[in-house]
């Protein structure tokens, strides 16, 4: 098949990013022509997602009609859309060719998140309509800013009605294609594709509970960042020792999260490391002791516990999402309550996975099974069969 692949970014940025870097080259290995289509190459100090030899497209380069003539002219068979700021050139790449969606995001949300901030964090699980406007501002959905609040709600009923238009649509765990489902769209459950070998060493390696914790994502209010810093004395008090915390990744709730470490007491210390390359982040994981998931939101997956999981790091984090289908309490990590999601709550789950032992060798162990159960999925081949039917 000629398959042309869309997203708005080339570069290596986020979840989106890291599972087209995963699989591009598994479609082009199995002999399918490939072009990759994107809004924009940026940030260009990140690097590329395109494998070697396939062809870029940049809308912000070249210009959109150009750009949609380049594909027109090249005959896809199929156009697989991840996610596009625009609506607009979204139907018009849906008007060359059948196409497949994935979505990684909520469209079923004026802001994107799915939560509420206010009184505390909580996952929303109403269905999105005219009454999300009167929640957004009580509840904080979202900025303050009314112009932006009926843009972006009119974005998000555009992108639905888009939606119900494509031959196909992939969600990455049940919980997304649950959530879909309730607005009558019917998404197809392929995870996301994880490494097929594992680098892990024998279990009764490394098994240590004294590793730092270990912290990778986007750091924003809905990471759940100031929840884990609030959570380390409680758990180092649960624990009677000290604590080190990594964190690695950047956004715009960093410099609070920053203040907020600078608070904590001597038993807790914590070292931002700020953006780095995917491939360096995974040199964290064999000398971590747990990766700490806080996200307060419903992560659609959470494909960084399943890169932790290859190295055997079990993880805490709280019960959003399609976490809970990749998380099982007490045999690969611990899950604390999400409604609301606390401090206290989290402290305990991570206590509980630190607490030493054959307890934590077991979780390990746990970790490993998770991950080579989910590796033996062969997710390009899954995608390829939704692709190939709706190319049909």
């Amino acid at each position: 098949m000629r398959i042309a692949v869309a997203n708005w970014t080339a570069r290596e940025v986020g979840g989106i990013e890291t599972y087209l870097k995963r699989l591009l080259p598994a479609l082009a290995q199995k002999g399918h022509e490939l072009l990759v289509v994107a809004e924009g190459d940026v940030p260009p100090s990140r690097a590329s997602i395109v494998p070697p030899g396939v062809q870029l497209l940049c809308l912000d380069q070249v210009g959109v009609d150009a750009a949609l003539k380049t594909v027109s002219d090249w005959r896809p068979s199929v156009i697989y859309t991840n996610y596009l700021g625009s609506t607009d050139v979204e139907e018009k790449l849906q008007s060359l060719a059948p196409s497949v969606a994935s979505v990684h995001q909520y469209a079923t949300c004026i802001s994107g998140h799915k939560t509420f901030l206010v009184p505390s964090a909580v996952p929303c699980s109403r269905s999105f309509g005219p009454g999300c406007l009167a929640h957004y501002y009580p509840r904080r959905c979202g900025g303050l800013n009314p112009v932006t609040m009926l843009r972006l709600y009119r974005d998000a009923g555009r992108r639905l009605a888009v939606l119900r238009t494509y031959g196909a649509v992939i969600a990455h765990s049940r919980y997304v294609a649950r959530e879909y489902a309730r607005h009558g769209i019917h998404a197809e459950v392929v995870y996301c594709p994880v490494r097929e070998s594992s680098p892990c060493v024998d279990s009764g390696a490394g098994a240590t509970t004294t590793g730092p914790l270990l912290f990778v994502g986007r750091m924003d209010r809905i990471k759940g960042g100031r929840e884990l810093l609030a959570a380390l004395p409680i758990a180092s008090r649960l624990l009677n020792r000290d604590l080190e915390l990594t964190l690695i990744g950047d956004g715009p709730d960093r410099p609070a999260w920053e203040s907020l470490s600078r608070r904590l007491p001597p038993t807790v210390r914590s070292t931002f490391r700020g953006w780095i390359p995917h491939q360096a982040v995974t040199l964290e994981y064999p000398s971590a002791s747990l990766l700490v998931v806080p996200s307060v939101w419903p992560e659609p997956f959470g494909m960084v516990g399943l890169e932790a999981a290859m190295h055997g790091v079990p993880s805490a984090a709280f019960a959003v999402g399609g976490i809970v289908e990749w998380l099982v309490d007490g045999a690969n990590g611990a899950l604390a309550p999400s409604n609301p999601p606390t401090a206290e709550g989290l402290a305990e789950a991570i206590a509980r996975c630190l607490a030493g032992g054959e307890r934590y060798r077991a979780l390990r162990d746990g970790s490993r099974k998770a991950y080579r159960d989910f590796a033996k999925r062969n997710a390009a081949d899954e995608v390829l069969g939704v692709l190939a039917r709706v190319a049909a």
